[in-house]
């Protein structure tokens, strides 16, 4: 058998850059298919925005006030239950409360100007619609005062919804715009990486 020593430098270096070249193939072919694997449009990125879509199909949002509302009509059909009444203003006061923390949580999460500015253009007219139903429609239904509810609700409590649900439409058009722009630049770095790893391997 042949040892190294035995081996002349010419072939050794012979051997080494075949080695090298053997080396850099494995890699070249290992960073190809992760990068194809994880790009925009790869079976990873597949997956993850798949389970985002699921996800965000059945969790309530935190940010919109939806559930508050079905709370607030929901309340008026329970008027004269006073146990059901008082398990939905209880609540109602957690999904305020869940609305303050989501509000503080994204803040300190985005630092994107018209991101932020957005988020606050629906935090406060949704904050306005809770602490309306809160400091008097809710009361006016435990009086009993289901028409003067009906009448508040109506003259002071949907003007800040719609306002709110028109700043959520905004924020949603928005972020899809910019989920749109950061894929073409994702897949251009991708597309960069990719023909630097050919470059490297001819």
């Amino acid at each position: 058998m042949t040892r190294l020593k035995d081996i002349s430098v010419k072939s050794k270096l012979r051997l080494l850059s075949v080695l090298f070249v053997c080396a850099m193939a494995v890699f070249g072919l290992l960073s190809y298919s992760t990068l194809n694997n994880v790009k925009i449009g790869g079976a990873a990125y597949e997956e993850i925005a798949l389970a985002n879509d699921i996800l965000s199909d059945f969790q309530a949002p935190t940010q919109f006030a939806l559930e508050q509302r079905l709370r607030v009509y929901q309340m008026r059909v329970d008027v004269n239950d006073k146990v059901k009444l008082a398990t939905e203003t209880a609540s109602f006061k957690h999904l305020m409360r869940r609305f303050e923390v989501g509000h503080t949580l994204w803040l300190n999460k985005v630092s994107d100007p018209k991101t932020r500015d957005l988020l606050q253009k629906i935090y406060e007219p949704g904050r306005d619609y809770q602490n309306l139903a809160l400091t008097t429609y809710i009361p006016l239904l435990v009086e009993g005062k289901g028409e003067a509810a009906d009448n508040f609700r109506l003259a002071r409590m949907n003007p800040p919804y719609e306002a709110h649900e028109k700043a959520m439409l905004e924020f949603v058009d928005y972020m899809k715009r910019q989920v749109a722009t950061h894929e073409v630049t994702a897949t251009s770095m991708i597309a960069s990486v990719t023909f630097t790893l050919i470059a490297v391997g001819v």
